[in-house]
């Protein structure tokens, strides 16, 4: 995609706004924020699909980058203009220090690099963005305003009696609360109560930076999954997608369409289905000719529906029927024979192909002990 990423920024700029999102004041506030700004295709208003990535860097130019590169794909842009909600690079970004961000663009078609725009744009701070570095150690409690009795509990406003509690806001008596072992606390918007745990701890473990889920089955978008991992994509969202070095190799697109970039290596036979075009359906090596000549050497069923190919030896010279599991009137047929001075005509009927062979010098039927090649598509 070739850009002007002066005159993209210079817009964006004008136009983009980060926005912490704003919260109600018994609700804590995230590190997330939203983003919009209008972009430019070649110096005209984009209208497409892209893929966006965010980067955070501790500098205007240069710089390191932060651990966390929020990437959202087929974001629609329209005219030009386009919005995305919830980019968050975690709490650990905003240490006190300047933040800069870098936007990083592609069309989601393409699936390949991503062009930088430049300049960065600085990130304000904005009330509740990050946290203060003057909350520090009230009796083991930080900014603890209120708070009576208050263990290791950051940051908790008017909390009584909370146990290691971190961010809690008018928690009150939150180290037991009649929990049973086995169930977590839960708050329903009013008060914090007991409720089982769903998950079963146990099936998860982790070894260094692995994860093992050792039971059951995950879905994604569905509640009963039909498969150890079952992803069920909406309308209009790509189901699935692997990367690599940022170019996707592997995409199930929002359409079903299934994109493989790069070479595809397959171990096992390939089958379709005996109806579609594109693929060799059946491939047979046989010897034509009169009764208990006509034979079989090897097939290749390369359809879904199950069976064998089988000959029939005809009543004369270099007659058999080749019988196969698929109806042979709406496909391609073609057969070869590679003995000297002769040749073959085969035509379908049904799930049958018939064939003859004929000497070419004198234009009579011939047995032929060669093999001939029929191939079906």
């Amino acid at each position: 995609m070739k850009t002007n990423n002066k005159m993209i920024l210079a817009i964006v700029m004008a136009l983009g706004m980060i926005n912490f999102s704003a919260v109600q004041a018994a609700e804590l506030v995230g590190s997330g924020f939203s983003y919009q700004g209008e972009l430019l295709d070649n110096g005209s208003p984009a209208n497409t699909e892209y893929d966006v990535k965010f980067i955070a860097y501790d500098a205007l130019t240069n710089g390191s980058p932060y651990a966390s590169e929020p990437e959202f794909f087929s974001v629609q842009v329209t005219n030009g203009l386009f919005s995305i909600e919830n980019i968050d690079f975690g709490d650990a970004t905003y240490q006190g220090k300047e933040v800069f961000l870098e936007v990083n663009v592609r069309k989601s078609a393409d699936a390949g690099a991503y062009s930088a725009l430049s300049p960065r744009q600085r990130i304000g701070a904005t009330p509740y963005s990050v946290q203060s570095e003057f909350s520090k150690q009230a009796e083991s409690a930080d900014v603890a305003t209120s708070a009576q009795s208050a263990v290791t509990a950051d940051s908790a406003t008017t909390a009584d009696s909370a146990t290691n509690a971190d961010f809690a806001t008018k928690a009150h008596n939150i180290d037991s609360l009649g929990a049973n072992t086995g169930e977590y606390l839960k708050y329903n918007g009013i008060s914090w109560s007991p409720s089982p745990l769903n998950i079963n701890e146990s099936q998860w473990t982790n070894s260094g930076q692995n994860i093992h889920f050792s039971d059951g089955k995950v879905g994604i978008n569905r509640i009963s999954p039909l498969a150890r991992l079952h992803v069920n994509s909406s309308v209009n969202e790509d189901a699935f997608r692997i990367q690599v070095n940022g170019s996707t190799k592997f995409w199930v697109k929002s359409d079903g369409d299934t994109h493989v970039l790069g070479e595809l290596n397959l171990s096992n036979n390939t089958k379709q289905d005996n109806s579609k075009n594109g693929m060799v359906k059946y491939l047979v090596k046989f010897i034509c000719g009169q009764t208990n000549i006509s034979s079989i050497s090897s097939f290749y069923n390369g359809t879904n529906t199950a069976g064998d190919v089988t000959i029939a030896s005809g009543n004369q010279i270099g007659l058999c029927t080749l019988t196969f599991p698929t109806n042979l009137d709406s496909r391609y047929t073609q057969v070869t024979i590679n003995g000297k001075k002769r040749s073959v005509n085969c035509k379908p009927s049904g799930n049958d192909l018939v064939c003859n062979v004929y000497s070419i010098e004198t234009g009579n039927p011939v047995n032929f002990f060669d093999d001939l090649i029929a191939v079906v598509y």
